[in-house]
Formats: structure tokens, C-alpha cells, sequence
């Protein structure tokens, strides 16, 4: 991260109703989207600052807002906005979007997920999604394409002929076409599927565990909030902790089907929702999860536009992209080899 941005988080933190003075910030977390801190003030308090990246539109906040206060009033632990010292919900300075979350402690896992907390934390998405199955609420910021995988699709097919002739393409070119031929082969999952109120990505790190127990206490991250199909949640939190290797890791890259099973049982204690139709949508949205995934990868290594470089890991956005792309192909054709066992555990959702 830019010692510009870190410098300057530091004087936006104080304009915001903290509990005193801003006295120490360090970056938070390895999200691939908004910058992150831990602010800590000299009364002793914590939270979370975020530049917000320019895809999400200040709407967003209002409805992170309402949606917390619903979640608190449900029973949820949650993040919530601390308002500027105008009231505001978030501060535009120079053009960028900042705010300031209140802070939960606890654990975040990059990786390495148990079973036991695979289970615990599908049991506390599936208690999020039964909560909030028939809410009526509209949402004020709405991603236009947010997992339109065909409009993804498409979006890499037309990257593919822009860069014709290029290195790039010489590079990315047949990874890029079997992505295309996989997903021409792949039925739509979800489309056809009920819209609820779901999370959006809810990968391990979005999960926060209690400090010395295997409990999932809350989600993070809720800028994704929307309205969608649930099966997309549950496909992608398969997607992220079912993954034995790293996200751009493509030798590695393996479906683990211990943590699948513990996953369904956790999702069954709250699943009386579900419809079978979504159940058994289950398995092929893992599929389209994971290659949706690669083909936004693939897209942003030909274009290095959308995700933010891990500076401690890979040189260059076209590197980083490169792999996650190929990783997340290998996983696509892991996923493929398993579905049978898979949708068997899948049906095991209806058991409650």
C-alpha cells in the first residue's frame, strides 16, 4: 500500500466520531478491493477505516446502514457505520470515498478452515439467509452485472479479441478459450432461482470467528449485500474454504469434500427456506462460481483494471491475475470430477 494513502488515512480517520484522537493506524487484512485499517484511539478504542473503492457508489452505505440496524434488532453481532462528526455515514474527500466501521474482535482466516469451523460459520450464513428470506427491503445501490455470468462471459470474450496479437494474448489466449468452451458446456445455475437477500461474498476472510473458539460470530465486508440467489453465497463460501491450496495456487488446487459435507450440515440447521429446486442447484453453482471467477482473473490480466496487486507475492497485476485465473480453472475441473459426491452431500441440506 501507497505510504500516500497511509498518510492520508490518518488525517480522514479524525474526521470521523471516534472516541478521541486517531494515535496509531495499520493496514488491515488482504482484501483485493477497498483499503483497509485498524485505527486505534488514544481512549483506547478500535475500529475499521476503508477507502471504498470508486466501484461502489456512496448509496451503498445507506443501505449497509439499514441492513445492520435490521441485523442487530434480528440478533446478529455486526459492524456498524460510525457517522463523520457532521453525521454523515462516510466522508468524500478529493474525490474518494472513506468510512469508518465499529470493530469486532475476534479471529479472520485466510486459510486453513476446520471442519468444525466450516460448519459453524454455514450454520451462521444459512441464520443470515433464513432471517432475511421474505425482507422486502429495496436496495439504494444496486452492481449492475454483479455475478451475470453471462455478461462476464462476454465481457472476456471481447478482452480476448482486443488483445489479439498481443503478449498478453499469447499468454492468456487458450487459457481464456477453455474457459469460454467450459462455461458453453455449463447449464446456468442460478437464474431461473428466487432473489433474497444474500451476503455476496462470503469468502473465509469475510467470516470472523470468536477469539478462542471455533464460533462464526459475524460477517464482514457488507458492500456486496444485495439481492440475489442464495445458491450464489453457498457456492462461493464452497468455492473459498472448500479450496485446499491458496486462490493462485493452480497445482494445489483441490475441492475438499470433508469440508463441503460440514458445510451442508451447518446450512441445515437453518434451511427450512431452501427450496429443493435451489438444493439441487447447489452442485452446478459451485461449478459456475468457480469459473465465473477465472474469467473475471483472465479479464483483469489482459486489462489490469479491477483487482489490487499483492505486492508481498506476485510482481505485477498480469502475473497475480495470470495465476488466480489458472487456479481457479483447476479448481473448476476438480469440481467437475466430484460433483456426484457433491450433490450427494448437497441433498443432505433437506435433512433437518
Amino acid at each position: 500500500m501507497e505510504n500516500r494513502v497511509i498518510e492520508r488515512a490518518g488525517t480522514v480517520a479524525n474526521e470521523f466520531r471516534l472516541d478521541g484522537k486517531a494515535v496509531d493506524l495499520e493496514p488491515l487484512g488482504k482484501g483485493h478491493i477497498n483499503d483497509t485499517f485498524l485505527v486505534t484511539t488514544e481512549g483506547g478504542g478500535v475500529y475499521v477505516l476503508q477507502r471504498v473503492n470508486p466501484i461502489f457508489a456512496a448509496t451503498v452505505l445507506e443501505d449497509i446502514d439499514v441492513l445492520t440496524r435490521e441485523m442487530k434488532r434480528a440478533g446478529f453481532t455486526t459492524t456498524e457505520l460510525v457517522p463523520t462528526r457532521t453525521g454523515e455515514l462516510g466522508s468524500v474527500i478529493s474525490g474518494e470515498l472513506w468510512r469508518v466501521l465499529t470493530y469486532i474482535r475476534g479471529q479472520t482466516l485466510e486459510e486453513g478452515i476446520t471442519e468444525n469451523r466450516a460448519r459453524n460459520a454455514m450454520g451462521f450464513l444459512a441464520k443470515f439467509h433464513h432471517t432475511f428470506a421474505d425482507h422486502d427491503y429495496i436496495f439504494r445501490h444496486v452492481r449492475e452485472g454483479f455475478h451475470d455470468t453471462p455478461r462476464i462471459m462476454a465481457t472476456l470474450e471481447e478482452t480476448t479479441r482486443m488483445y489479439t496479437g498481443t503478449k498478453k494474448s499469447a499468454a492468456l489466449a487458450d487459457l481464456s478459450g477453455d474457459i469460454l468452451a467450459a462455461y458453453g458446456k455449463t447449464p446456468h445455475a442460478w437464474a431461473h432461482l428466487p432473489k433474497r437477500i444474500i451476503h455476496g461474498d462470503p469468502k473465509l476472510n469475510n467470516i470472523r470467528f470468536a477469539e478462542h473458539s471455533d464460533e462464526a460470530v459475524a460477517l464482514l465486508d457488507l458492500d456486496t449485500l444485495g439481492r440475489h440467489s442464495v445458491v450464489v453465497d453457498i457456492a462461493d463460501a464452497a468455492r473459498s474454504w472448500c479450496n485446499r491450496a491458496d486462490e493462485g495456487d493452480e497445482r494445489g488446487a483441490s475441492f475438499d469434500l470433508g469440508t463441503f459435507r460440514a458445510m451442508a450440515e451447518g446450512y441445515a440447521e437453518h434451511a427450512d427456506f431452501l427450496t429443493a429446486e435451489e438444493r439441487r442447484s447447489i452442485p452446478g453453482a459451485i461449478l459456475q462460481i468457480a469459473l465465473e471467477l477465472g474469467a473475471r482473473f483472465a479479464t483483469d490480466a489482459y486489462r489490469e483494471s479491477y483487482f489490487k496487486l499483492d505486492r508481498t507475492r506476485y510482481p505485477d497485476l498480469f502475473t497475480q491475475n495470470f495465476a488466480k485465473a489458472r487456479a481457479q480453472f483447476a479448481l473448476y475441473r476438480d469440481v467437475k470430477k466430484k460433483l456426484p459426491d457433491i450433490a450427494a452431500q448437497a441433498e443432505n441440506i433437506d435433512k433437518t
